[in-house]
């Protein structure tokens, strides 16, 4: 594997699309106040137990933390930190498709991974919960069962059970 410090840019589209998936879906994190302000967005904790929420106006600490979690992987991986400091700005482009978005997170987490602790990491996290989001923009998980019993068909069976009841073949 190898791992190379990803542009403010990459790190400014990763942070403008957690705030602005679409909110009714998934791992959205709301809270009525978060320090007396009110909150929405994503709610991560690292693996010191602190907790962090992304959301208008929070950008740029939780941007720092995807840039050095990016940082600590190319110094593991090659002994080199080339962290920096950053400062959100609203990406170039906002047009991004839900799969471009997937693209961009799989190659952060590429990016970020040579950690032995990757997996318990607040960027770890930050990820997760976007990737899942993200999916959900994606797929239509109200089409499925939900919950699977002994009696629960998957919607193939339904489909020729129905053609099999039209035919008068069940």
């Amino acid at each position: 594997m190898s791992a190379i410090m990803l542009a403010p840019e990459h790190i400014n589209v990763l942070i403008w699309a957690a705030i602005h998936a679409d909110r009714t879906q998934g791992d959205l994190y709301t809270s009525t106040e978060v320090g007396g302000t009110p909150a929405v967005g994503i709610h991560s904790w690292g693996t010191r137990g602190n907790h962090r929420y992304l959301s208008a106006g929070t950008e740029t600490p939780y941007g720092q933390m995807l840039v050095d979690a990016n940082a600590a992987s190319c110094a593991a991986r090659y002994d080199d930190d080339q962290g920096y400091a950053y400062t959100y700005t609203r990406p170039q482009h906002t047009e991004w498709s839900p799969l471009e978005l997937l693209s961009a997170l799989n190659c952060y987490e590429y990016q970020a991974c040579e950690v032995s602790d990757w997996p318990a990491t607040e960027a770890k996290q930050f990820c997760d919960t976007l990737r899942r989001r993200i999916e959900s923009r994606i797929l239509d998980t109200s089409a499925g069962p939900g919950a699977i019993g002994p009696d629960t068909l998957p919607a193939i069976v339904k489909q020729r059970q129905a053609n099999m009841r039209r035919h008068g073949l069940l």
